[in-house]
């Protein structure tokens, strides 16, 4: 990541910890559970999370999983992702994801739908686009979409 944990404003902050669905070390890269993130930051009760911001290189999916098992899914109002559709090193080398790895992405995307989520951004990131496999289109690994709860 490459930057330390710093407060942006008076309650903006920025911390040195991604996202993901377990709590694990992988090289530079601190990840944790977003409730261990919450215990770790003394917030599991007398703080809510406004916006969350998600761009953690494809531990994104796991994440989004976890929260919603978890009961974090539902209960912030704002989430922004970035979303990864390649799977990304060291995980494994750089590959298009499986027809099955497509079709957990969009029941986790449909499952935020039925808790409440709704888009309300979109703008595909064409600096880190590849040649589908499968199509042989040009397609992006990168999706911003920002999600809001209307309950």
């Amino acid at each position: 990541m490459n930057k330390k944990s710093f407060r942006h404003s008076d309650k903006v902050f920025f911390h040195d910890t991604g996202i993901s669905g377990k709590d694990y070390t992988d090289k530079n890269w601190r990840l944790r559970r977003l409730s261990s993130i919450k215990k770790e930051l003394n917030h599991t009760n007398v703080r809510k999370i406004d916006i969350l911001k998600i761009d953690t290189e494809g531990a994104e999916w796991d994440a989004l999983v976890d929260m919603y098992h978890t009961g974090e899914l539902g209960k912030i109002p704002q989430i922004l992702l970035e979303f990864h559709l390649r799977t990304i090193p060291p995980v494994a080398k750089m590959e298009e994801f499986t027809k099955e790895s497509y079709l957990r992405a969009l029941s986790i995307i449909r499952e935020m739908n039925n808790i409440g989520y709704k888009i309300f951004y979109n703008l595909q990131t064409h600096n880190c686009a590849f040649i589908s496999k499968c199509s042989k289109m040009r397609r992006t690994n990168c999706v911003d979409v920002g999600f809001i709860l209307r309950n």
